[in-house]
């Protein structure tokens, strides 16, 4: 078993290191590079996912929580974002969704029933 000398080398050869014991190559380094990710091969979002499914929802059925959750797993989808290409068309779908479901809900006009409000003048 060959034991580290204090320059740093095995065995008292100074291996083309230096004598200072730096065992860094700078002409070995290579640069990362991050390997291309396919549309097909990312995995799901749940949270914009949820986004999506909760607007749709609360746009359908008139449900004011569904809404609000829609805007909140967006705003969580957007700030977990990882791959801005991809997930951005997905969020943007969904905060509008969200948006549109607390505007219907809020601001639309209460549909007002004829058979009630003919049985309550007496007719």
């Amino acid at each position: 078993m060959k034991r580290l000398t204090a320059g740093g080398s095995a065995g008292g050869s100074s291996g083309g290191v230096g004598t200072s014991g730096d065992p860094r190559r700078p002409d070995a380094v290579k640069k990362y590079v991050p390997p291309v990710v396919n549309a097909e091969d990312l995995p799901i979002d749940m949270a914009s996912m949820m986004a999506v499914f909760f607007g749709i929802a609360g746009v359908m059925m008139r449900q004011k929580l569904a809404c609000w959750l829609a805007l909140l797993c967006a705003a969580q989808a957007l700030a977990n974002m990882k791959y801005v290409e991809h997930d951005l068309k997905q969020i943007i779908t969904a905060l509008s969704f969200a948006v549109m479901g607390i505007v219907t809900n809020y601001f639309a006009p209460v549909p007002v029933h004829p058979a009630a409000s003919g049985a309550a003048s007496g007719q």
